[in-house]
């Protein structure tokens, strides 16, 4: 018997069709659990993701109301459960394949025979991660309350700092270049990213990630082997003064108004997880948000990602709370039937 599958594409965190970060997605039928057993589910999962050769495919399917009815929290209509793969393997926190899952469901209600909860625009999602709430505000920007990151500042680093400059990311810089953009580094263990801040725009866009070396790459300390599965590249919009930096800015982000109201401008590469390099990775923002909060002094910022496809994410750090919210927008952009 053949199992047919309803997937999508959606790009994330952009209004634009072709920008952003593409994710995959697909709505499991209800009766998938008697199609597919439990062992051959995650695999099943992970050669739809390698199929998709997307950086991140969602699974989704609406939690049975009669299941867990001892968990009140898991008795609400709207609550689904969701998963994340890359072409490789299963991840536990994806910000712009929520965000994608979301965007789809506020379009069609009936995706998987939900409606809104106590009448709100919202949706929750069962994950790796916990509980994920997603809203939908009056201008169609998408709000997610995601946990934050722990970012923390690694000392005595300069030497970590030039390997990943000149060896990981093959910046193509001379040493002495490379010892002079680096300013600080640090590590999120909640999300397993490492972040690497420099205060030089022209480097940011000419890194290109060695794949094999990173994925091959000893630390040296244990911490960092068992916590690093993804750089992030950033940099305070503040630090750019020179005027080939600022033409370069303008150049990179023409519209004037979305330019003068980013706060951040980074990228991100992550080969352990098959990805040489996200378009816009939302869940480095739940560190990236904490960080550049305490540097600049505002919990509300907004973050662009200078991949080639480029996109925004917003943030907003919830006050005496270990959570934050993460906006965008989305644009649906392919339904098609896999038949398996």
């Amino acid at each position: 018997m053949s199992l047919e599958l309803n997937l999508y594409t959606v790009d994330s965190f952009t209004k634009e069709p072709f920008k952003g970060n593409p994710a995959g997605v697909c709505f499991l039928p209800t009766n998938f659990e008697q199609l597919i057993s439990k062992e051959n589910e995650e695999n099943l999962f992970k050669l739809i993701a390698r199929e998709m050769n997307l950086s991140e495919t969602c699974f989704v399917s609406k939690i049975n109301q009669n299941v867990n009815n001892q968990n009140k929290q898991q008795n609400e209509e709207n609550l689904f459960q969701l998963r994340w793969f890359t072409p490789t393997n299963e991840v536990h926190l994806c910000g712009h394949g929520t965000l994608a899952v979301a965007q789809l469901l506020f379009e069609n209600n009936n995706l998987l025979s939900s409606s809104s909860i106590n009448g709100s625009n919202q949706f929750k999602f069962l994950t790796k991660s916990g509980i994920l709430i997603v809203e939908k505000e009056n201008d169609g920007k998408l709000k997610m309350d995601f946990p934050k990151g722990d970012p923390q500042l690694l000392l005595n680093n300069n030497l970590l700092k030039n390997e990943i400059l000149n060896n990981l990311l093959k910046t193509g810089l001379q040493l002495e270049t490379n010892n002079n953009i680096a300013k600080e580094i640090l590590l999120c263990k909640k999300t397993k990213k490492l972040f690497l801040v420099v205060n030089s725009l022209q480097s940011l866009l000419q890194m290109e990630a060695n794949d094999l070396y990173l994925k091959n790459f000893n630390f040296e300390n244990e911490e960092l082997n068992l916590n690093v599965r993804g750089i992030s590249v950033v940099m305070n919009k503040n630090d750019i003064h020179l005027e080939n930096e600022l033409n370069l800015l303008q150049k990179l982000i023409p519209n004037e108004e979305e330019r003068n109201s980013i706060d951040i401008i980074s990228r991100y590469f992550s080969p352990w997880n098959g990805i040489h390099e996200d378009p816009v990775n939302g869940s480095s923002h739940t560190a990236l948000g904490v960080y550049f909060s305490k540097v600049l002094n505002k919990n509300k910022l907004i973050g662009f990602q200078a991949s080639n496809r480029s996109g925004l994410v917003f943030m907003e750090l919830k006050e005496n709370s270990d959570r934050i919210y993460l906006g965008g927008y989305a644009r649906t952009m392919m339904n098609a039937k896999m038949i398996i």
